[in-house]
């Protein structure tokens, strides 16, 4: 019976985590467009005006 508990918790323990980082990135998203956020090439980060327009000003939630 512990084993059913385990895969239970376990099977539960990865999507419970997944939808609390997106509901954090949704919430708390990047204020600023850097190598960790965002498009991760170098000509992406040289349109940094489309940046802000699509994911500052114009934000649908």
């Amino acid at each position: 019976m512990f084993f059913w508990w385990f895969m239970l918790i376990n099977g539960l323990l990865i999507p419970g985590i997944m939808i609390l980082f997106g509901w954090l990135l949704w919430k708390h998203g990047p204020k600023d467009i850097n190598s960790f956020y965002g498009y991760n090439t170098l000509a992406n980060h040289t349109y940094r005006n489309q940046f802000e327009k699509e994911f500052l000003e114009e934000r649908l939630f």
